[in-house]
């Protein structure tokens, strides 16, 4: 298992970002695919007939999981899906990755998951359902909002009981990958199914044995995976596990896995290690095809000096800032009484301080920002009388925004830019690399093939919330975008590269069915 570099191999680090090639800002923002395209256009192989693709589908939650539906929907249309060797799913990607490969397992076809999927996806709410189950936990443990979910997945009709164990031999897809992040080391923790030897399962630090994987559910590994910080406490492996009676915690540290898109939230690493590994055994992909589903960015800080009054936005920002903190706090306590001292206790403490002291800090600051505006001999509390309700709580809301800010922005917008550096590596490698991105239809505005009404439907599935829960209509919306956005990025692709594949007339057929339905609708 240690024939595989780690993610802290020299060899495996990101490309780094040059002023020339544009700066970290332009890079995760949202005009970074165009730069992206136009930085590596004359280095990329070129796209013809596809024999054996990757696929990669991002962490999004089930607006994600909707997006990559449509996509999958294309790949399917046009003769593509069944080619998928490789595939690696993050959070929300993670739910619909493993409902696709149960069906296949099971022999069923594309079309007949697909109305299954989006009717499941449409009437569950795995939170509620969760919840539900948690007030009616009777297994002796610790109550756990985590394991009642991956039970929401275990018995959903998509995903099931179903293990590692249960792909037989011969099964199409070679490599599996599902990423969760591992918090002891922040690196990727991988599960994956896969034929090769030299294949890291876990990562360096905690090695998972191909006899437990096979043990493991894939609604466990879905849940982890999909592990939305501040929504959920981890998932601790080996123990919150259902490994079918195996006792895997022998010699083992308990482990906290979360959300799979906290270290890399498209899969790319682990569809690069796949890649690797496939042209080692002389079996090269000629494609990868990855769904990239990102929130859009909110602009906390904006507004704030304005001299309107603040308290709507504050109460939103206060509101949101206090369930995250409450959440996380109360997992940071039932994870200390469930643990006691074990190894995972400093992290609990870590985790649980820095909940406490955020707000802390927080009115701290804003009592020494005032106390150094007026004179030493001054009373602090005379002081703070001088103010209105309303220049106290934007003073506090100005540092509860500025937490929201790094946290939903800033991060992820480092995040973001490792993997532009990531993809640009893999433009320069023998695989043709094509990138669907859920805003797309920003690159569409001088596009006269992209008619109005399909910009309309891109720009609505773009502006959707990440959560877990979905009405029939945003599922809609979110499948029909996946296809345009899926459609459009491949016929590009095989136009630039004026590939005679005989998948390109198909993609030709369906990108006019798609503008003529969208004039339709319009």
């Amino acid at each position: 298992m240690s024939g595989e570099p780690s993610d802290r191999d020299p060899s495996r680090r990101e490309a780094s970002i040059t002023p020339e090639q544009g700066t970290l800002e332009q890079l995760a923002s949202e005009e970074g695919d165009a730069l992206l395209g136009a930085m590596a256009a004359s280095a990329r192989p070129k796209l013809g007939a596809v024999d054996r693709m990757g696929l990669a589908l991002s962490g999004g939650g089930y607006r994600a999981a909707a997006f990559h539906l449509g996509v999958m929907g294309v790949l399917h249309r046009v003769g593509l899906l069944p080619t998928v060797r490789v595939l690696s799913t993050v959070s929300g990607g993670s739910i619909v990755g493993a409902g696709w490969l149960v069906s296949l397992a099971e022999s069923k076809g594309f079309e007949e998951f697909e109305r299954a999927f989006r009717r499941w996806l449409s009437t569950t709410d795995v939170v509620a359902l969760a919840g539900a189950k948690l007030s009616r936990a009777g297994d002796g443990q610790t109550p756990s909002l985590i394991r009642a979910a991956a039970a929401v997945y275990a018995q959903s009709p998509v995903i099931g009981d179903f293990r590692f164990g249960d792909f037989r031999e011969g099964f199409p897809v070679e490599d599996i990958v599902i990423n969760a992040t591992e918090f002891t080391t922040g690196n990727v923790f991988r599960l994956t199914r896969t034929a090769s030897s030299r294949a890291s399962i876990g990562n360096q630090k905690v090695p998972v044995k191909r006899e437990v994987l096979d043990r493991v559910r894939l609604a466990d590994a879905v849940a982890a995976s999909s592990c939305f910080p501040g929504a959920f406490e981890p998932l601790v492996w080996p123990t919150d596990f259902d490994l079918d009676g195996l006792d895997a915690t022998v010699g083992s540290e308990p482990v906290y896995l979360m959300d799979g898109g906290i270290v890399d939230n498209q899969g790319i690493s682990s569809v690069e290690l796949a890649v690797t590994r496939a042209a080692n055994r002389a079996s090269p992909l000629d494609l990868v095809v990855i769904s990239d589903v990102f929130q859009h960015g909110r602009d906390f800080l904006s507004g704030a000096q304005s001299a309107a009054s603040p308290v709507p936005s504050v109460i939103l920002a206060l509101l949101l800032l206090a369930i995250l903190l409450g959440v996380n706090l109360a997992v940071a306590i039932a994870t200390l009484v469930r643990t006691g001292l074990s190894a995972g206790t400093g992290l609990s403490l870590f985790v649980a301080a820095g909940l406490v002291l955020l707000p802390l800090a927080a009115g701290v600051s804003a009592w020494w920002s005032l106390r150094k505006s007026v004179a030493a001999r001054w009373n602090v509390l005379a002081v703070l009388g001088g103010f209105g309700v309303g220049d106290l709580v934007q003073a506090m809301a100005m540092r509860a925004r500025s937490v929201l800010a790094i946290l939903s922005n800033v991060f992820m917008k480092r995040v973001r830019s490792q993997e532009y550096g990531q993809v640009r590596d893999f433009l320069s490698r023998r695989v043709r690399c094509v990138r669907v991105s859920i805003n797309d239809h920003e690159r569409w505005k001088d596009d006269p093939e992209v008619t109005e009404a399909l910009r309309e439907t891109c720009q609505r599935a773009f502006g959707m919330a990440t959560t877990l829960w979905c009405s029939e209509a945003e599922v809609e919306t979110l499948v029909a975008a996946g296809r345009i956005a899926a459609c459009k990025a491949l016929l590009d692709a095989a136009r630039s590269d004026e590939t005679k594949a005989a998948f390109v007339d198909a993609l030709e057929a369906l990108w006019s069915e798609l503008r003529a339905a969208g004039s339709e609708r319009k």
